[in-house]
């Protein structure tokens, strides 16, 4: 159960957003329910990271709903990333420039790298876990970079700034809209003509029939893993899944907070990696996403 002390109410002028800071429809009228943002007060504690102080300057900064969180567990434990979007390509003025952004949080943690802040990046995001904290240091900004694309359906780039003149690529990213069929059924054959999605037993793990009522599917490549992103789904959508993967107590949770929770639209991504014609696979690196 989520303790009171991390209970987040629903305020009258709460914004509800996916995890591109997209604003959607509550499921439900959101009045006395909770904020996502309180799962992820919740999770915090659960996961001994004490990053909720950051958080709040970095609300302090930019105000409410305007930052996007990923609780993510991987190989690695369990660890948070805070995603910054800007639609102006940082333009002047920005105030979720990673430079800025670097300021706000210095008293806990020194981003790693270098941002030249005259790129046209519509998002930065960094990465924070328990060890991070610790040491007082983590890794570079992720930087977001459309591709320019005008006539076609546009994609998007990140890149990890090393330093001002040293980007190193992390992925190239599509968006697919759920609703559309053909799109729905694009974003199917993109996953089974992957070389990481295994054999078909593998392909209705990957893109689950609970699943594909939702508004985009996003498909990435990366260096090591292909990821997909499911975006506004139901906790009762979520928690099955979750608890396929090895998260049933996140599960459990959700499912005993389902009318709490019950206007809020999760995101889910994950990452695969299966030999060609694989029988089976694991999903071992997944992160659920929500605004705060």
């Amino acid at each position: 159960m989520i303790a009171a002390e991390d209970r987040l109410p629903e305020l009258p002028d709460t914004q509800h957003r996916d995890y591109i800071l997209t604003a959607y429809e509550p499921r439900c009228d959101p009045k006395g329910r909770l904020h996502a943002g309180s799962l992820l007060k919740h999770l915090l504690r659960v996961e001994e990271l004490d990053a909720w102080p950051l958080i709040e300057a970095l609300r302090a900064h930019l105000g409410p709903d305007e930052t996007v969180w990923g609780a993510k567990w991987g190989p690695k434990g369990f660890s948070l990333e805070l995603y910054f979007y800007n639609f102006t390509e940082n333009a002047e003025g920005n105030r979720a420039r990673a430079t800025d952004l670097a300021r706000v949080v210095a008293p806990w943690v020194t981003v790693a790298g270098a941002v030249d802040e005259s790129l046209p990046y519509f998002m930065c995001s960094f990465e924070i876990s328990a060890k991070s904290l610790a040491q007082k240091t983590c890794e570079p900004f992720r930087l977001y970079l459309r591709s320019g694309d005008r006539h076609r359906r546009e994609c998007g780039f990140s890149y990890r700034a090393e330093a001002r003149d040293h980007l190193v690529l992390e992925n190239h990213y599509w968006f697919y809209f759920a609703k559309k069929p053909e799109e729905l059924e694009d974003a199917v054959r993109r996953v089974r003509s992957s070389p990481r999605s295994g054999g078909k037993k593998c392909w209705s793990v990957l893109v689950p029939p609970g699943l594909r009522d939702c508004f985009t599917v996003c498909y990435a490549v990366k260096p090591h893993a292909d990821g997909l992103y499911y975006s506004r789904i139901s906790s009762v959508q979520l928690a099955p899944f979750l608890a396929r993967h090895e998260h049933p107590r996140l599960a459990e949770l959700l499912t005993e907070h389902d009318s709490d929770f019950a206007h809020v639209s999760w995101d889910l991504g994950f990452d695969f990696n299966a030999a060609p014609g694989a029988p089976e696979l694991s999903i071992d690196k997944l992160a659920v996403h929500q605004v705060v």
